[in-house]
């Protein structure tokens, strides 16, 4: 079975980055049979050809660069970024409405808001060929405010954006994509500022 794995980047302007590779194995194979006046005559299973650059990118596409269109039941959905705090526990059977390992870090603004940064500001299509990317191309700024604290690591969620938008939201029906630590973390203080990009390979 040939495999499509994804990996993705955290990166945060101090200079330190954690690279997670968890692995989203999507494969597939084919099966013939040969029939002859209603006799099988030979079956063949195989393995199905690798997938293309194009149908790597039409999946990111989907999921992350196309998001913001009208979709059946009227809403528009989007991507956001939110913070973790200080001594979680992440795991892989984490849902959006319940990860009962961490909780949100939310003493910060994006753009003057009490709102999780938008992932799609100025993303271009996924692009590459071998391993296909796709990526915020503007860092997403966080400014801290409040009593400051320690911030764990971030956490990717996808559906409907007048929810994900706003913080410590956990409304059922929405997505947690990803959940990812940083090397090290960060302790700040109202006034400073993180600066995130977020990059999915496959």
């Amino acid at each position: 079975m040939n495999d499509l794995a994804f990996n993705q980047d955290v990166g945060v302007d101090v200079n330190r980055i954690r690279k997670d590779f968890d692995t989203l194995m999507l494969g597939g194979k084919f099966k013939v049979s040969h029939w002859r006046d209603g006799v099988m005559l030979e079956e063949q299973p195989w393995k199905a050809n690798g997938i293309t650059d194009e149908g790597k990118k039409k999946i990111l596409n989907l999921y992350f660069y196309e998001t913001d269109v009208e979709v059946p039941d009227g809403a528009t959905y989007g991507v956001y970024i939110g913070l973790i705090n200080t001594g979680a526990a992440l795991d892989p059977t984490d849902i959006y409405a319940t990860h009962a390992g961490w909780t949100e870090y939310a003493n910060y603004k994006v753009a003057a808001a009490d709102k999780r940064g938008e992932w799609g500001g100025a993303t271009g299509a996924a692009t590459g060929a071998g391993t296909v990317s796709i990526t915020n191309a503007v860092a997403i700024t966080y400014d801290i405010d409040g009593a400051g604290g320690t911030v764990y690591g971030i956490f990717v969620v996808s559906g409907t954006i007048a929810e994900i938008e706003l913080q410590s939201n956990v409304d059922a029906g929405n997505v947690l994509w990803a959940t990812g630590a940083f090397a090290a973390e960060i302790p700040v203080v109202s006034g400073d500022q993180l600066k995130i990009t977020y990059t999915v390979n496959c």
